[in-house]
Order: C-alpha cells, then sequence, then structure tokens
C-alpha cells in the first residue's frame, strides 16, 4: 500500500508539469543559449542592441526562470486559441520552435518578453547560426515564423501575431 502511494506521487509530479524547464547550456557575447527536451532558444542580454524594441525605456536579461514561466504562460494561453488552423499548427508543433528572447519593461514597469518563434524545418535551410547572433523579425512566412509579447507580472500573453504569407 505505501508502495503505491509513493509511487502514485512521483508520477503525479511528473505529470502535472507544464513543461521541461529550460536550463542554460552555453553563453556568448550576446545572449545565452538554453535547452529543455523539447525545444531550444536564444535569450539576449539587456545589452543587446536591437530595433525591434524602440519605445522601451529600459531592458533586462531575462532568468531562466523567467524564461520557464514564460513558457508556462504560453503553453497554457495557445491552448485558448487552438480554435483556428494555424493556432492548432503551431499548438501542436510548438516544441519544433526555436525561440528569441528579449526582455523589456513596460510604460507600467511590468517586466516583458519580445519572444520570436522560427520552425526548426525552415531555419535549417538556411545558415542556422543566423537566430543564434542577431535578433531578427521575419515579416513573412505564415505559421513559420510568429511573435508573441509575455507579461511575467500578470502572467499573461499580451500579444501573439501569426506572421502574413507573401
Amino acid at each position: 500500500m505505501r508502495k503505491s502511494i509513493i509511487i502514485f506521487i512521483i508520477s503525479f509530479l511528473f505529470t502535472s508539469c507544464k513543461s521541461t524547464p529550460f536550463v542554460e547550456i552555453k553563453e556568448n557575447e550576446n545572449a545565452y543559449l538554453i535547452r529543455n527536451n523539447n525545444s531550444i532558444g536564444e535569450v539576449f542580454n539587456k545589452d543587446f542592441e536591437s530595433s525591434v524594441i524602440e519605445n522601451s525605456p529600459s531592458r533586462f536579461t531575462p532568468s531562466i526562470e523567467e524564461i520557464n514561466g514564460a513558457e508556462n504562460i504560453l503553453i497554457s494561453n495557445l491552448k485558448n486559441k487552438n480554435n483556428s488552423k494555424d493556432g492548432r499548427y503551431i499548438f501542436r508543433n510548438l516544441k519544433d520552435y526555436k525561440r528569441q528572447y528579449l526582455g523589456f519593461i513596460n510604460s507600467d514597469g511590468d517586466k516583458m518578453l519580445h519572444v520570436s518563434f522560427y520552425l526548426d524545418k525552415n531555419s535549417k535551410k538556411q545558415d542556422n547560426r543566423f537566430w543564434e547572433e542577431e535578433y531578427k523579425l521575419i515579416l513573412d512566412g505564415g505559421v513559420s515564423y510568429w511573435i508573441a509579447i509575455i507579461n511575467l507580472k500578470t502572467n499573461k500573453l499580451e500579444s501573439f501575431a501569426i506572421n502574413g504569407i507573401a
């Protein structure tokens, strides 16, 4: 009986996790690379210059804990956006997207993450290092490239935009 209870508790703990946490695996001068069992991402530091976030008075370097929290926010919110064909495709293939994270502070003082997603199948056709060295904003490509803005203070997905098709 006691063994059954312990096995139940352990299995509950493993199955109740919303996502596998990221861990830092490598750092360069502009960012650090993170990976989990399902995906990989590049977290750009606060001093990295980017035109993506022009109106932000200040930036911050997201921590691993903040990235993992943002991923959980993203997953729970994407479940609600599953009603469109594109939303279903993104949710089913989320593990195949490489991510880029930029942290900024909004006008209310909330920590925000600007996250770009690149479908892994497509980025392999290009120079695979482009997404690690520069934060890129791609304008076309449909569901292969999309962005999310996540508010870490309110735990909400502020915006979600799938690129158009040229």
